[in-house]
Formats: structure tokens, C-alpha cells, sequence
């Protein structure tokens, strides 16, 4: 991979999974867990637990008022951190904290793009897709 912001350079694609198979790479980072005695409900509330606090917490989500754990590679990909760590790439993923309704089940969030991405392009399990990642 290079490093010149101005160029596109493919890398590796990934591979869309089976429908129900998401909660594979899920359970890698969305379970509870104690640190030093304070619980945690996900490794997002660990690394981003001003995010599921207010006042931060209303500001990420006025209308559920929840945080969720959004990650890279999309759960739906046979890319996600349950793959990566079957492999031997334990910690292969990112995530964020972030409001449910910009994550789920809201008008025009991500995960509601990504089925629209899937279905317009008709993406079926074992397709292979690029993200092309902007700011």
C-alpha cells in the first residue's frame, strides 16, 4: 500500500458473508468483561466510555439515547474479527463508539446503507467488494 493521499490503490477485498453469521465477529468485541473491577459491556464502552456518558451520550444519540459498537470490517464480511482471529489475527478490526441510530435500525444509518450497498449491487455471500474509504 502507498502512502500518497491522491492515489488509489487497491488492497485486499472483502467477502461478504451468509446473512446470520454476523454475531461470529460480533461476540469478538461485543461482550461484557471486567478490567481492575469495573465492568464493561463491550470493548467500545472500554475504549470509548466518555461516549456512553452524558452529555455526550444525548449529543451521539437524541433519539434512542444509546451507544453501539460500529466496526471495520463490516460484521457481515467473512473479513470480520471472528475470522481474523480463527486466522491468527487477533485484534484485526477497528471500532467505534457510536449512537444506535447513526449504527441500526434508523433512517439512513450505516447499517441500512450497507444493506442498500448489498442489494443495489446485488452483493451475495462469497462476493468480493472494495471500500473505498473517504473523509
Amino acid at each position: 500500500m502507498g502512502t500518497d493521499p491522491n492515489k488509489v490503490e487497491p488492497g485486499d477485498p472483502l467477502t461478504k458473508d451468509k446473512a446470520g453469521n454476523q454475531s461470529k465477529n460480533r461476540n469478538v468485541f461485543s461482550r461484557s468483561f471486567q478490567v481492575d473491577g469495573t465492568s464493561y459491556s463491550s470493548y467500545c464502552q472500554y475504549y470509548f466510555p466518555e461516549n456512553y456518558k452524558q452529555p455526550l451520550l444525548s449529543l451521539l444519540d437524541p433519539v434512542y439515547g444509546r451507544a453501539e459498537c460500529d466496526e471495520y470490517p463490516f460484521a457481515s464480511t467473512k473479513n470480520g474479527a471472528g475470522y481474523a482471529a480463527d486466522n491468527g489475527m487477533k485484534n484485526h478490526y477497528s471500532l467505534r463508539a457510536v449512537g444506535k441510530s447513526h449504527n441500526s435500525s434508523h433512517r439512513g444509518s450505516h447499517g441500512k446503507a450497507l444493506g442498500a450497498f448489498y442489494n443495489d449491487n446485488r452483493v451475495l455471500p462469497d462476493d468480493k467488494f472494495w471500500v473505498w474509504i473517504v473523509n
